[in-house]
C-alpha cells in the first residue's frame, strides 16, 4: 500500500514538472498555439510593448509639431520689406495647428534700425530757395502720384491737383498769390514748378482731405531728391474772379476751394534749413 502511494506521488510529480516544463516551453515558442495559455500572456505582453511604442512615436509627433511651431513663429517674426514673402510664409500649411495660429497674429519685435519712409519723414524740411532748373517731367509724376495715395474721407478722394510746369502760367498764379498777400516779390520763391491742391466743398472731408495730399506731395518731393514748401492763399486766389477763370480755362468745373500750393524744385543752396528742436510736450502718452 505505502508503495502504491509513493509510486502515485513520484507520477504526480513527474507529471506536474513535464507540464510546467511544457508551459516555458510554450511561452518560449514565438509560433505556439494560440489556444495556449501563455500565448495570450505573450500576446498581453506584446500589446503592452506595442502600445508603448505607440506613445513613444506620438511623444515623437508632439516634440515634431512643437518644432515646427517655433520654426513658422521664427519665420512669421522675420521683418521682410516683401509683403508677399511675408504673406506665403503665413499661409503654410502643415501639420502645426499652433503654427498657423500663430502665422495668424504674429508678434512682431520692437523696431530697430534705419527705415528710409521714417528718416525721410524726419529730414523733409520746408526750403524757400531754389534754382531755375526745372525737374524732370517723370521726377513730377512720381510726386504727383504720391499725392494720389493720401487718405481721403470715406475714399471719396475730394481733391485734385494741378502740376503748373508753363512758366507764363505759373507767374500769373504767382501774381495772384502775391496780391491776396499784399506785397511785391516772388511768393513761390523761384520755383519752377507749382502744385496747386483744390478740393471737392460737396464732400464735409475736404479740407482734411486735400491737406493729406498736400503732405503726400511735400514728403514725396524729398523722397525722390526734390525741395519743397506748403505756400498759402490757394483758397483767396480761386475765389477770385481771374482765379475763377484760371479753372475755367484748365477744364475744372464744380465747386472746388484752394488748399495749398506746393512748390517744388531744386534748392538752390548746398544744404537744407535745420530743423527746429520738437518740444518737450509733443506728445502725451495715455497707458
Amino acid at each position: 500500500m505505502k508503495l502504491k502511494l509513493i509510486l502515485s506521488a513520484l507520477c504526480l510529480t513527474f507529471i506536474t514538472s513535464t507540464a510546467a516544463a511544457q508551459e516555458a516551453s510554450c511561452c518560449k515558442d514565438k509560433t505556439a498555439t494560440p489556444k495556449k495559455e501563455c500565448v495570450s500572456c505573450k500576446a498581453d505582453s506584446a500589446g503592452i510593448k506595442a502600445k508603448g511604442s505607440c506613445c513613444k512615436k506620438e511623444k515623437a509627433n508632439c516634440k515634431h509639431e512643437g518644432s515646427c511651431a517655433k520654426a513658422m513663429k521664427s519665420c512669421c517674426k522675420k521683418d521682410s520689406a516683401n509683403s508677399k514673402e511675408m504673406s506665403s510664409c503665413c499661409k503654410k500649411k502643415g501639420s502645426c495647428g499652433k503654427a498657423e495660429a500663430q502665422c495668424g497674429k504674429p508678434v512682431k519685435p520692437c523696431f530697430k534700425g534705419m527705415n528710409p519712409v521714417l528718416e525721410s519723414l524726419k529730414t523733409r524740411r520746408a526750403v524757400r530757395t531754389y534754382s531755375d532748373s526745372v525737374p524732370e517731367k517723370c521726377v513730377i509724376a512720381k510726386v504727383v502720384e504720391a499725392g494720389t495715395y493720401a487718405p481721403t474721407g470715406m475714399g471719396k478722394q475730394s481733391p485734385i491737383i494741378v502740376a503748373i510746369t508753363n512758366k507764363e502760367v505759373r507767374d500769373r498764379v504767382a501774381k495772384l498769390n502775391a496780391q491776396v498777400a499784399g506785397r511785391d516779390g516772388d511768393p513761390f520763391y523761384g520755383a519752377p514748378v507749382v502744385l496747386v491742391v483744390l478740393a471737392d466743398k460737396s464732400v464735409p472731408t475736404y479740407l482734411y482731405d486735400g491737406s493729406l495730399v498736400m503732405g503726400n506731395l511735400l514728403n514725396a518731393a524729398h523722397a525722390v531728391g526734390l525741395s519743397s514748401c506748403w505756400i498759402h492763399r490757394a483758397k483767396e486766389v480761386f475765389d477770385t474772379a481771374e482765379g475763377k477763370a484760371l479753372l475755367k480755362e484748365w477744364g475744372i468745373e464744380g465747386d472746388y476751394e484752394g488748399i495749398g500750393n506746393c512748390i517744388i524744385g531744386y534748392n538752390s543752396q548746398d544744404t537744407d534749413p535745420q530743423p527746429a528742436p520738437r518740444k518737450a510736450d509733443y506728445v502725451h502718452y495715455v497707458e
